[in-house]
């Protein structure tokens, strides 16, 4: 920021030095337009520099901003996606408890929610998965609903043991994004 104190002694001290130039170098008192004209572009040269002073400092004042605004950004970004996660790992929980009560078509739709949210995993920076891990979650979800619909179209009775094994992959996989992104 710009010491105004300071601002203003340096205007006050130039100021008195071109009028001092100007009545010593200059002795024809006719001359005060010529005065006047340099007086009033001194004040505006001075207001420009002053001015271009203060431009110079907004910007650094903006770039400060928009980095913490960033980071704000970034900060609110991680919570939601913490609390997505935990929202989806309680899906899974619902999962279970449908598929132990034989609530198949609850179960599929929870699954579907699940299945539609981990394509937004991929976009949240900073996790450390692998390509492979992250399809066969896919893979497993695909499993458990393609398993559903063969029971909810009566086409084959559900294996709860196979079903709970992907939900356990898919909900370890959840887990470590989660803990991932709270550390």
């Amino acid at each position: 920021m710009i010491n105004w104190r300071l601002t203003i002694f340096i205007f006050l001290v130039i100021f008195v030095a071109v009028i001092l130039a100007f009545f010593l170098f200059l002795k024809d008192n006719d001359n005060c337009s010529y005065l006047l004209t340099l007086v009033g572009t001194y004040v505006s040269i001075f207001a420009l520099v002053v001015t271009l002073i203060q431009v110079r400092n907004l910007e650094k004042t903006a770039v400060t901003v928009k980095a913490a605004a960033d980071s704000a950004k970034e900060a609110v970004e991680k919570v939601m996606d913490i609390s997505s996660i935990a929202i989806y790992i309680s899906y899974l929980r619902f999962v279970k408890e449908c598929l132990t009560n034989e609530k198949y078509e609850l179960a599929r739709i929870r699954l579907q929610d699940i299945k539609d949210f981990l394509p937004r995993v991929r976009h949240i920076s900073g996790l450390a998965y692998s390509d492979n891990e992250f399809r066969s979650v896919i893979t497993g979800i695909e499993e458990i609903l393609t398993s559903l619909d063969d029971e909810i179209n009566n086409v084959n009775r559900v294996d709860i043991s196979s079903i709970t094994r992907n939900i356990e992959k898919v909900a370890t996989f959840l887990d470590t994004i989660e803990n991932q992104l709270k550390a």
